[in-house]
């Protein structure tokens, strides 16, 4: 009876460890189909997914709903007078200085290369300017220091709040219209922010 009590907590001891390693597997999976590698926020499809969410969410209940873009200005300058290790260290910096300065609940992605989208949601246009402007003043202020390089650098964001009632904007609408408030920004000299 005692090697059958044994042999049976062994087998039960070994199923949970299988099952606590599958879980865990599972939720590394999970974590790579939604996250960007370099920085640790969402990629851009898991990115899609949450504003679209978002989006409806906003349109059921009446709520207000904001969507910002920021580029890193002159990045291409710094990948080339400083090499791409100093640029991912950048990259990677901005989201560390971004997501303290907004709440719990909005959300952030990178779309790619040096571009940032962030949703704030039950927020309108005038609130994502101020937002966007902390996050502008926030983001000057920081040094990156790595790898024997001391630099600073800027962001152009475009903000724009999401058309949720009567136009029953999507999420391409919305975003299309932050990217051209976004390249206002750049085009009137950088560094700042331009609502659209």
């Amino acid at each position: 009876l005692l090697p059958s009590l044994a042999l049976a907590t062994l087998l039960s001891y070994l199923l949970q460890a299988r099952h606590l390693l599958t879980y865990a597997l599972e939720a590394e999976l999970e974590r790579r189909a939604t996250t960007d590698v370099l920085t640790g926020v969402a990629n851009r499809r898991h990115f899609t997914e949450i504003a679209e969410r978002e989006i409806d969410r906003a349109r059921r209940y009446g709520n207000k709903l904001s969507l910002l873009m920021l580029d890193i200005d002159h990045f291409k300058r710094i990948n080339d007078t400083y090499g791409h290790a100093v640029g991912d260290e950048v990259l990677k910096k901005l989201p560390g200085v971004v997501q303290p300065l907004l709440r719990k609940l909005d959300f952030m992605g990178r779309l790619g290369g040096e571009e940032f989208a962030i949703v704030l949601v039950e927020t309108d246009g005038d609130g994502a300017a101020v937002v966007a402007e902390r996050l502008r003043k926030g983001l000057a202020a920081v040094e990156v220091r790595t790898l024997g390089v001391q630099l600073h650098f800027t962001v152009s964001i475009g903000c724009t709040e999401v058309r949720v009632n009567e136009q029953a904007e999507d999420l391409k609408r919305a975003l299309e219209r932050a990217d051209e408030a976004l390249y206002k920004a750049k085009d009137s000299g950088r560094n700042r922010v331009v609502v659209g």
